[in-house]
């Protein structure tokens, strides 16, 4: 990890830290070259201090996890809706996700969490329609640094309000949803009759 300064961070997900590690040494080339060297050698990875991975949870232990963090980390480069988000600003809590559809739909930058950036899409040549459709945003760990650093400056009265704007921007959301659904339902059940 780059800061071991920061304070603990917990990684909830369905991959190992072997896993993980791998996925991020593995990018480019020379990552890729490093980690094969580091295998031959059998160099073995270790953990930073203030890390810690926990790979499938059961529900009871994702739930306490979740409740036991004001600041959720969502950094990601593709939602079909964005239920995790959705999930951090009901327990009030502090969203750092990034600056991309749908996830910036979620969050008012520096009001409800914050957003952080990321590189643009890279389209393949034969992608034709690519820049019609929502694309992947590129997030590099510098950019989640960022806005962690963002979160960091802050006091923890700062953090607990964003959060409480959170909570109220996902009870306003939820119920706007919910009220379209019925006003569907109304209307689906008018054009039967």
């Amino acid at each position: 990890m780059a800061h071991p300064e920061w304070p603990s961070l917990t990684i909830v997900g369905v991959h190992s830290w072997r896993e993980i590690l791998r996925n991020h040494l593995t990018h480019d080339l020379l990552g890729k070259i490093f980690y094969r060297l580091a295998l031959i050698f059998r160099h073995e990875f270790t953990l930073p201090s203030n890390l810690r991975v926990v790979q499938s949870p059961p529900i009871a232990e994702l739930r306490r996890l979740q409740l036991a963090s004001g600041v959720h980390v969502c950094p990601s480069e593709q939602e079909g809706f964005g239920h995790y988000i959705n999930e951090a600003r009901a327990l009030s809590a502090l969203v750092i996700t990034t600056n991309h559809p749908p996830m910036n739909e979620f969050i008012v930058d520096n009001v409800t969490g914050i957003l952080v950036q990321h590189d643009p899409p890279f389209f393949e040549g034969y992608q034709g329609m690519a820049p019609y459709f929502k694309s992947v945003a590129n997030v590099r760990k510098d950019h989640i640094c960022t806005g962690v650093s963002r979160v960091l400056a802050m006091d923890t009265d700062a953090r607990k309000f964003m959060g409480k704007k959170a909570r109220a921007a996902y009870e306003f959301d939820t119920n706007v949803m919910a009220s379209n659904l019925i006003n569907f339902g109304d209307e689906a059940l008018a054009r039967l009759k």
